[in-house]
């Protein structure tokens, strides 16, 4: 190794620097990292350095290629590299190779990629043979990187690799989407994007190739190493280690930090004139483009500043090479903050089927209750194969439910794991039960409308913005709002500025943003000179909120306390009088808050954190406690909750006219996906999983849920880390410790928290990126989704292992661990472990006395009775009309065209709940997209489930319960049940110019035509092109 340098998170962007303009311009150079070390971040940062100075550093010619491994694999992206550098691109421009010290051991590799490109013809079975050598997995439907699916003429692939796009020039792009190839007999004829949650391909992109590399690599022993291959070849070798002594360095004398200025702008303009009259060039980062109107409006004058448009959080200046570069944070931040690179892998899963119904789950059959779903049965009638949803209710009766009725048929979804009774397969038993319910439901909603309603007729406090100060306040927030938030913030201030108090709950994941929406909030409380209190169910959530909100508020003169039990009694009682007084604006707090003494000078706004672990007497007694019953005129404070578990958007829409509710469901931008890795328990890969946190100064969870073997388990830990802190903590422990052990490790006096699921959610750690759960196959889905949030924040890249015992794995776990692997994202695959979280968050939104109810008829029916009372509440007369269409005609998509049967019934559903024409027309676009053309022999099944679908469409419209085709002896009768006289006289004129129709009876809401058919194909073609006309 020719030189040693130290390694500084804080200087990586110094280090970059120097590296390109000082080491790779002699000769292609190696630099070597220690293996814990975060090299998707160093990479990043060289990428940017190389991007932002290429103009003024001469480093165009430079190829910046990065080897790291995880879990001890080569990375996706690293395998690309690795066979770049072994075509000996080095020959061509110089290379600046960035590696973990371990790669160095891994053979070389010569491999080439293939190329997939459009109008070119392919061997199809070479192709095939090639995906399957690289490593690339065949499956029904592409999820992730490395898998492929044929289905008929189309070939979806998610490559590692890149592909050309055409545009005015050729541009080349790592490819972050699958894709979709589409096959003309042995020609390429499209290629094209697809969506993952949707499996529908982006047509606004022209692909001309895809060039694609392995997913793995098979290696043979006799392969060069990579460290005897870079001596071989010449390469620079340098070292960057934590710990290295370093002598004579070339680089700590020459590369120096700015100061950071914490907004202090007289003292930066000194400093940065300095720099200007001693010759330097002088650089200023931003990310965002408000941050840049802030720089031009304050250093507008300076004309030879450049603005350079960049994620490096951290500058440097070069003696030498005379250079000062700093970044907005540095110069205007209040906080010390480290922009981590926006990942631009894209993983997700299919959201299509998420509430579809799978055999053996319990349904809910809109007309006779509920059922267990045996599966999709096909039956042979009339000639025809038609298919049925097979339901088995009480003394085990089946219905066969044909699949054009499947609207008629949703997944029982209800508040506890036990499983539902079957109904009897009698209409009106189901209908006194939705009665019964309706009923109570409706004094429910009637309770809760007459609250609201009541709510806007009492006073509150109008809060009036102050548009100088909330927009300084704004600055010190270091990110940029997601959208959910910037809506929930002006939400949240809108209703402050009403004359009725507001009530409205926040509703986000940990991490999303909701301390922000409540800390603005606070803000113009307290410019409106009213007091804030902050309401929080464990003395731990308390101590981190007061953190938050003093260092946040202090800077604006605004004065924070904090009242639990961990407070001494006399600061306690000097805060009461302080709180009575009006010398204290905000104070957080638990329960103590609600103790009869403590008397508000004049109370704003109270907000109220985990607002579900509260009760609705206690909540109620928090808002009447504030009312003022000697001054009636005295308004009441406004009250915002705030809760992370989420609801169902049905219930939140349903909800909409008596609860003000706003959802944050949108990740912070930035905010890094957590790697997830699925092990068999090996006590090697736990001590190397938690010495890389801890080489790194960060703190683990360590999830054990056995509260008999905990003890024994952190002594266990504690025998092979014995100079660091080990604690562990479970609900049998008395509340006082646990809250000391917990705030010793906010306080980062623990480094490693063995603990039961008890740290399930709430707390906000930064420094705890490293969470480890053993025995994960008994964990539910939710559960583990939570207990993963617990770590993952933008400066640190965060890690998460499942461990299993290997001889415990059910297929259902397996099946559950696979789908928490797809959400190293927070993207798509976000929704699908939501499911069971929005089940729970419903049962806490409705209350106790609601979840019988929700049990007895599913979650799916609760929120349409809601939606029923809530429409005659208000005067709408609701009628939900699902029209019956009886027809012996073959009427369905062909398990040979679309061989999934989840998927087959996905489709099946959104055709008939279809609300529009359009609708359909796109879903049929879409199957077409997705599986091509649809062979000949079950061209006429496909086209008449569409024009079903299309008519359903119609006889919504029309108000008709009911229609039937059938043969008679001189033609075809068309059988019409009616509910609207006007409408269907409407429909009846459009049939007189057609001859080929009669009428041959008409009563009260009934009316049958007689169509001169020979077939019931040809009158229903006719009747559907009739109607079709109406609209």
């Amino acid at each position: 190794m020719q030189k040693q340098y130290l390694f500084d998170k804080s200087r990586i962007t110094a280090f970059s620097y120097f590296i390109l303009s000082e080491k790779v311009k002699d000769a292609s150079t190696a630099v070597i990292f220690d293996d814990y070390i975060d090299l998707y971040f160093v990479k990043h940062t060289f990428f940017e350095v190389k991007n932002v100075f290429s103009e003024y550093g001469s480093f165009d010619d430079i190829e910046i290629l990065c080897l790291y491994t995880e879990a001890g694999k080569l990375v996706q992206d690293s395998i690309i590299d690795l066979i770049k550098l072994s075509s000996e691109c080095y020959k061509k421009q110089k290379v600046c190779l960035l590696l973990h010290k371990c790669v160095l051991y891994f053979p070389i590799i010569f491999v080439s990629p293939f190329n997939v490109e459009v109008d070119k013809e392919i061997n199809f079975d070479e192709i095939l043979s090639k995906l399957v050598k690289f490593g690339y997995k065949r499956v029904n439907y592409v999820e992730a990187i490395g898998e492929f699916a044929i289905r008929g003429n189309i070939i979806d692939i998610w490559p590692n690799g890149f592909v050309f796009i055409k545009d005015e020039n050729f541009v080349c792009k790592k490819t972050i989407y699958p894709v979709r190839i589409v096959l003309e007999e042995q020609k390429v004829s499209q290629i094209k994007f697809f969506d993952v949650s949707s499996q529908r391909s982006i047509v606004t992109t022209k692909i001309s190739l895809v060039e694609i590399y392995p997913v793995e690599i098979l290696y043979s022993k006799s392969d060069l190493l990579i460290k005897d291959f870079l001596f071989k070849n010449n390469f620079n070798i340098i070292g960057c280690f934590e710990n290295v002594d370093v002598k004579d360095d070339d680089f700590s004398f020459n590369y120096l930090t700015p100061s950071r200025y914490y907004g202090q702008l007289e003292i930066f303009k000194k400093d940065l004139d300095k720099f200007l009259s001693d010759g330097y060039k002088i650089f200023f980062g931003y990310m965002y483009e408000t941050q840049l109107e802030k720089i031009v409006s304050i250093f507008d004058e300076r004309k030879n500043i450049k603005l350079l448009k960049t994620s490096l959080s951290a500058g440097f200046y070069s003696l030498s090479k005379k250079i000062f570069f700093i970044t907005y944070p540095e110069v205007f931040s209040q906080f010390q903050w480290t922009a981590y690179p926006k990942q631009e892998v894209y993983h997700g899963i299919r959201l299509e089927n998420i509430w579809e119904i799978q055999p053996n789950d319990f349904v809910v059959h809109r007309e006779y209750g509920i059922a267990k779903f045996l599966g999709i049965k096909t039956i042979s009638m009339y000639g025809y194969d038609k298919e049925f949803l097979t339901l088995k209710f009480a003394d085990n009766t089946l219905l066969y439910v044909p699949v054009i009725e499947i609207d008629t048929v949703e997944k029982y979804v209800s508040l506890s794991n036990k499983p539902p009774r079957l109904s009897s397969l009698n209409r009106e038993t189901w209908q006194k039960t939705t009665q019964r319910i309706k009923q109570s439901i409706k004094e429910f909603i009637v309770q809760l409308y007459t609250l609201y309603t009541q709510r806007k007729k009492i006073k509150g406090v109008k809060f009036e913005a102050d548009e100088k100060l909330e927009s300084m306040f704004e600055e010190t927030f270091e990110y940029e709002e997601t959208e959910d938030q910037k809506k929930a913030i002006k939400e949240v201030l809108s209703d402050m500025n009403k004359d009725y108090p507001m009530d409205r709950v926040i509703v986000g994941d940990v991490g999303f943003g909701k301390t922000e929406v409540a800390l603005r909030a606070t803000f113009r409380a307290v410019l409106n000179k009213r007091q804030v209190l902050v309401l929080c169910p464990t003395t731990v959530l308390a101590e981190q909120h007061f953190r938050t909100f003093r260092s946040r508020l202090e800077v604006f003169g605004i004065k924070v306390a904090i009242m639990t039990r961990l407070q001494p009694k006399q600061y306690l009682t000097e805060v009461m009088k302080k709180i009575s007084e009006g010398e204290i604006d905000v104070v957080i707090g638990t329960h103590i808050l609600l103790n009869d003494n403590i008397k508000f000078n004049d109370l704003g706004l109270v907000i109220i954190d985990e607002e579900h672990k509260f009760g609705v007497r206690q909540k109620e007694k928090i808002r009447l406690k504030y009312k003022n019953f000697v001054n009636e005129n005295q308004p009441l404070p406004d009250v915002l909750s705030l809760t992370a578990t989420p609801i169902p958007r049905t219930l939140a829409f349903a909800l909409e006219g008596i609860k003000d509710i706003s959802v944050i469901e949108t990740p912070p931008e930035g905010r890094l996906p957590i790697e997830t890795y699925i092990l068999p328990y090996s006590e090697r890969y736990v001590i190397e999983a938690i010495s890389k946190e801890l080489s790194r100064g960060g703190q683990i969870y360590y999830v054990f849920n056995n509260i008999n073997l905990i003890e024994h388990k952190t002594n266990k830990i504690k025998s092979y880390f014995s100079d660091i802190s080990v604690e562990f903590i479970h609900s049998k422990l008395p509340a006082k410790k646990i809250e000391d052990i917990m705030i010793r490790f906010i306080q980062e006096k623990i480094q490693i928290l063995v603990s039961t699921t008890i740290i399930e959610s709430g707390l906000d750690i930064p420094n705890v990126n490293t969470i480890i759960i053993e025995n994960v196959e008994n964990f539910g889905l939710a559960q583990l989704y939570q207990l993963r949030g617990r770590v993952g924040r933008r400066t640190k890249k965060a890690y998460c292992y499942l461990f299993y015992s290997p001889e415990n794995l059910t297929q259902n776990a397996k099946k559950r661990l696979a789908a928490l692997k797809e959400f190293t994202s927070l993207g798509s695959g976000f929704r699908l472990a939501l499911r069971d979280l929005e089940i729970r968050g419903a049962g806490e939104i409705l209350g106790t006395k609601q979840h019988g109810f929700v049990n007895e008829v599913g979650l799916s029916m609760y929120s349409k009775i809601i939606q029923q009372v809530l429409n005659e509440i208000a005067g709408y007369k609701y009628e939900e009309i699902s029209p019956k269409i009886e027809i012996d005609i073959p009427a369905m998509i062909p398990g040979s065209y679309i061989e999934d049967e989840e998927t087959r019934l996905g489709f099946y559903r959104k055709l008939l709940e279809a609300k529009s024409i359009t609708e359909i027309e796109n879903i049929k676009e879409e199957i077409e997209d997705r599986y091509g053309k649809c062979s000949p022999k079950d061209e006429l099944a496909l086209k008449n489930l569409f024009l079903i679908s299309k008519l359903r469409v119609v006889l919504k419209r029309f108000n008709i319960s009911k229609i039937s085709f059938k043969k008679a002896t001189e033609g075809c009768k068309v059988d019409i049940l009616y509910n609207d006289e006007e409408k269907i006289k409407f429909l009846i004129q459009k049939f007189h110019p057609y001859s080929e129709f009669v009428i041959k009876n008409i009563e009260e809401k009934n009316i049958i035509f007689l169509g001169k058919f020979s077939s019931v194909q040809k009158c229903f073609e006719k009747f559907v092109f009739i109607v079709f006309r109406t609209l």
